[in-house]
């Protein structure tokens, strides 16, 4: 007798296998005492008629899994799926240092590294925001911004890491670590300051000079040798070759003005060769210009000597890296759109209270002119702006100084003045450029100009020291009795024998402050705090030189009538007959834009920009359009309609039946001094 579920032989009577312990059922028959052989056979062959079919693999198979999962019981915890899919998703450690420049070339700041859990498949931008992050976060002495636009991550050999060493492939974790086959904790990336970086090229590229330098030098000494060593016979046929030849590339070549002359950069004011502009221009950051102007060489009279002289400012490049930076810093500006109800006779105060209630400096603003059916789509923000300028200057400013008002101080409007000015800049709006020079200076952060000086003691005191030429002259007009004197107003608490001609500039500029700036200062921290709370101070002040136009009193963002007509598209019909009309009045509004450009008509330019754009100049980031202008046929015969605008598809549409230059002059000037709004006329 066997076991029907191990198969093991147990004895004839057994109710249970001694194996597996299973019950002993199905081949067991119980035959009674008094029973005959006949019908223990007939009982047989009825079984056997009865029996089930055999049982098939898949059968067999499940039945053996259930027995053995009686068997067994499974450990607690998870079980670990070896799935490449899961390993390339997790999160891995590395380690991100910081190198610092010291003694001009790059060095590793020990004490700094710090672990940084990231993933796998992290791209070099999200890897230089999250190591910026923690390292501002933790050493704050070091890394000062929580920027990325201030730092580089560069591998060991101090290169940078947007891509794959050797390669144009660009840089991931994942590829990184395949390709020098290490563990990703021994990886070890280092952050490092744009300007610590430029520098250290900048040396590394001084040096290599140097070297080459060296090397033509010797070259040139075996000069005569090469001339000599040919035979008698034969030293007129390869003299050309071998003695006038080889003189342009190793005497004359370097003298050559494009190998010699060094461009300035705009923004660091580093001087590059003309062979490693390009590469600056890439290192610096990604707002430096890709090419600067040529050096003009002046030639002198009686003499072969060329003399540099700096390139004049480029205003279109000028404009362009603005336009750049400002771009960048839009970023930081909030995806949520903030609705924004202002009336135009009380817009300061509706702004105000705006600016407490729901709306930051880095919201990004919709704007609603209460009773006038406008959308905005970027005219009611440009005007918005341009007004609050309008109010801020007449108010708060006079002749680009601030006001000396306590309760404006104490109640913050010269911090609003600030946070306005930069949204504006950022929002599309119209520079704030009213502000007086030392007011610029002083935002911008460049020296105030001694000329400044009113008090006629501070400028001849600051003449005098600017004009020392030995670190003894200096320490003699400090101890003086009339500079003593000053020194003491300004509250300086040095020693005079101490300073040079390297620390007199200090002490100059806080004279000219003293004198210039003083009683403004409380305002301009104000304006500065503002400002700051925009994110712009801090990029204002690294390229001074770029954002003085924004705060200064000058024409750079006025528009002439032929800059106007320059980016004016006319939409003409297919019809030829209604063209010819089109013609005509397009012709008659372009003299009258002319001759309001030149104070013939009764309204000025800015004014009629104003009407069609909402704003009286150039934004900073320009606009977003090109000027358009429509005709509209069909009027009745007296018609006196006037031209419409739309300062959100800066476009105008005029009447055809404007047909000469007197009417146009008046339906212009009327249009732009009679419209009170949008929708109003």
């Amino acid at each position: 007798m066997f076991c029907s579920h191990c198969g093991k032989s147990n004895l004839t009577d057994a109710n249970y296998c001694h194996k597996c312990g299973s019950k002993i059922t199905g081949n067991k028959v119980n035959i009674p005492d008094g029973e005959t052989i006949s019908k223990r056979a007939s009982t047989s062959s009825a079984t056997g008629n009865t029996s089930t079919p055999p049982t098939t693999f898949a059968q067999f198979r499940a039945r053996k899994e259930d027995d053995r999962n009686k068997h067994f019981k499974k450990k607690d915890g998870k079980r670990v799926k070896l799935d490449g899919k899961s390993v390339e998703s997790s999160e891995v450690k590395i380690n991100i240092g910081i190198m610092i420049l010291k003694d001009e070339a790059l060095i590793v700041k020990r004490g700094f590294t710090l672990p940084l859990t990231v993933p796998a498949t992290i791209t070099y931008d999200d890897l230089l925001t999250k190591a910026v992050e923690k390292h501002h976060r933790f050493n704050k002495g070091v890394i000062k911004h929580d920027k990325t636009m201030f730092y580089y991550l560069l591998y060991g050999d101090k290169s940078k890491a947007t891509n794959l060493p050797g390669c144009n492939e660009p840089f991931t974790l994942k590829r990184y670590k395949e390709e020098i086959d290490k563990a990703y904790t021994r990886i070890t990336l280092y952050l490092c300051p744009c300007s610590d970086h430029i520098a250290s090229v900048w040396n590394e590229f001084d040096c290599n000079c140097d070297t080459d330098g060296s090397d033509t030098s010797e070259l040139q000494s075996q000069q005569p040798t090469l001339a000599v060593e040919p035979e008698p016979t034969l030293a007129i046929e390869p003299e050309p070759t071998l003695a006038i030849e080889p003189e342009p590339t190793l005497a004359i070549e370097p003298e050559q003005p494009p190998t010699t002359i060094e461009y300035q950069c705009p923004i660091c004011f580093l001087r590059f060769p003309i062979q490693q502009i390009e590469e600056h221009a890439d290192n610096c950051s990604e707002w430096l210009a890709e090419s600067e102007e040529p050096v003009e060489l002046i030639e002198s009279s009686g003499s072969d000597v060329e003399e540099l002289k700096d390139p004049e400012p480029d205003v279109s490049q000028h404009k362009k890296l603005l336009k750049e930076q400002i771009v960048r810093c839009a970023k930081d500006l909030s995806t949520e759109v903030k609705r924004v109800t202002v009336r135009r006779k009380f817009i300061w105060e509706d702004f105000k209270n705006a600016r407490k209630s729901k709306i930051q400096p880095l919201s990004n603003l919709k704007v609603v002119f209460a009773g006038e059916p406008c959308i905005d789509d970027g005219g009611p923000k440009r005007e918005l702006f341009s007004e609050l300028l309008t109010v801020m200057q007449r108010t708060y400013f006079t002749n680009g100084y601030p006001v000396l008002s306590t309760m404006a101080i104490n109640s913050g409007e010269f911090k609003l003045c600030g946070e306005i000015m930069g949204m504006s800049v950022m929002q599309g709006g119209p520079a704030p450029h009213f502000l007086s020079s030392p007011i610029v200076a002083h935002i911008v952060g460049m020296p105030l100009s001694t000329d400044g000086n009113k008090n006629h003691k501070y400028k001849s005191a600051c003449e005098s020291l600017s004009t020392a030429s030995t670190d003894e002259q200096v320490k003699q007009l400090l101890t003086s009795d009339a500079i003593l004197d000053i020194l003491d107003e300004i509250g300086y608490r040095g020693i005079p024998q101490r300073e040079t001609l390297s620390t007199v500039d200090v002490i100059v500029q806080a004279i000219c402050i003293k004198d210039q700036l003083s009683e403004f200062l409380p305002a301009l921290l104000q304006i500065a705090h503002g400002l700051e709370g925009c994110g712009l101070l801090e990029v204002i002040r690294r390229a001074p030189i770029i954002w003085k136009p924004v705060f200064g009193n000058g024409n750079s963002f006025q528009i002439t009538a032929d800059e106007f007509l320059e980016q004016l598209d006319a939409e003409y019909c297919d019809s030829q007959i209604k063209k010819d009309a089109e013609i005509d009045t397009f012709k008659f509004f372009c003299d009258a834009i002319q001759n309001i450009d030149g104070g013939t008509a009764n309204v000025q330019l800015r004014d009629f920009i104003k009407w069609l754009t909402g704003t009286y100049t150039t934004p900073p980031l320009g606009f977003p359009k090109r000027f358009s202008i429509k005709f509209v046929h069909g009027c009745p015969a007296d018609c006196a309609c006037r031209p419409t605008a739309s300062t959100c598809a800066i476009s105008m549409n005029i009447p055809v039946h404007i047909n000469n230059e007197s009417i146009m002059n008046e339906m212009i000037a009327s249009a732009v001094q009679e419209s009170h709004g949008f929708g109003l006329i």
